[in-house]
């Protein structure tokens, strides 16, 4: 249902048809599926295809967090970053970053290091946060790199060596989460997440 949903919302082997893709997507969602979830969150928070609405999207982005879908837990944690669909809520925005985080998505890596660097949700730590941008570097995400090179600016010599060191003995893991009934062999829609405004990864 969910590939269905894809094909529809972007031409591929169909004629594009967006009420087509909202209607497989919401099938998707409503069996449980969390990729699915995830994708018709992201319309609902765009507008394509059916009338914009954050709470919505909230409520479909934390049915695919909760079942470990990590782009689905950093577009959570954006969504209460900002007050979008829910209270604004720097902690919940902490929690469910550190969830994708710990998973090795690189995307929610940096937007934690962003937490920790302006001490939102969590406590103010430049270790720490170099730590969160130095895996999400490795793990091929630009914004961290950018990210070390400021954020280094303005931390001792020993703070860099130590959060280096920290992240050299990180050893998360990639791309673990597996969806539901996913078979190998098949195709799969990848889950949508949402842009982040440069220069934060969180929009202000």
């Amino acid at each position: 249902e969910n590939n269905l949903a894809s094909m529809y919302q972007h031409g591929r082997g169909v004629e594009k048809d967006l009420a087509q893709a909202v209607q497989w997507y919401r099938r998707s969602a409503q069996h449980g599926d969390p990729v699915g979830q995830c994708n018709l969150a992201s319309l609902y928070f765009t507008g394509e295809g059916l009338p914009r609405d954050d709470s919505e999207a909230a409520r479909w982005f934390k049915a695919a967090a909760e079942q470990g879908l990590p782009v689905a837990q950093d577009n959570l944690a954006f969504m209460y970053y900002n007050g979008r669909g829910v209270p604004r809520d720097y902690e919940q925005a902490a929690v469910w970053t550190l969830r994708a985080a710990e998973q090795g998505y690189a995307q929610a890596q940096t937007d934690l290091g962003y937490l920790y660097e302006q001490g939102k949700g969590v406590s103010l730590n430049y270790v720490a946060a170099y730590t969160w941008y130095h895996l999400a570097a490795a793990g091929g995400d630009r914004r961290a790199a950018s990210r070390m090179k400021s954020l280094s600016s303005i931390m001792t010599h020993e703070q860099v060596t130590t959060a280096s060191a920290g992240a050299d003995s990180t050893k998360p893991e990639p791309d673990s989460y597996v969806p539901h009934e996913m078979s190998p062999q098949a195709p799969r829609s990848d889950p949508a997440a949402l842009t982040r405004p440069w220069p934060g990864p969180f929009s202000n």
